[in-house]
C-alpha cells in the first residue's frame, strides 16, 4: 500500500465513515473508492480535491506523501475538547484554571 492509500483509510476511520459513505461523500462509486484505499488505482485531481474537502485535510502534501497529517488534526480535536470543558466551568472554577495557567483576566 502507498502512504496515500494508508492515509485515506486513516482519515475515513478517524471520521467514522464506512467506505460506502466516504465514496458517496466524495462523489464516486464504492468500487472506485475501494481501489484507492487498496492501492489499485489513484484518484485524479478532481477527486483528490473532493477527498481533501470530505476529510477536511489542511496539508495535502502531507496527506499524499505519507507524513502524519493526522498530527495537527488530533491536536485540534484535543484543543476543542479542552475548550468545551473549560466553557462548561462555572466562574469560580474558570478563575482557578486561569490562575494555574498564569492568565490574568
Amino acid at each position: 500500500m502507498t502512504q496515500f492509500s494508508i492515509n485515506l483509510r486513516k482519515a475515513r476511520k478517524l471520521y467514522g465513515y464506512s467506505q460506502q459513505y466516504a465514496a458517496k461523500k466524495i462523489g464516486c462509486n464504492l468500487t472506485t473508492y475501494q481501489h484507492w484505499e487498496y492501492n489499485k488505482s489513484s484518484p485524479d485531481i478532481k477527486y483528490l480535491v473532493r477527498i481533501v474537502d470530505a476529510f477536511n485535510i489542511t496539508d495535502v502534501r502531507k496527506f499524499i506523501s505519507g507524513e502524519d497529517f493526522l498530527e495537527v488534526k488530533n491536536a485540534m480535536i484535543e484543543e476543542a475538547e479542552v475548550l468545551v470543558k473549560y466553557n462548561g466551568l462555572n466562574y469560580r472554577d474558570k478563575r482557578i484554571v486561569n490562575q494555574l495557567m498564569g492568565i490574568e483576566i
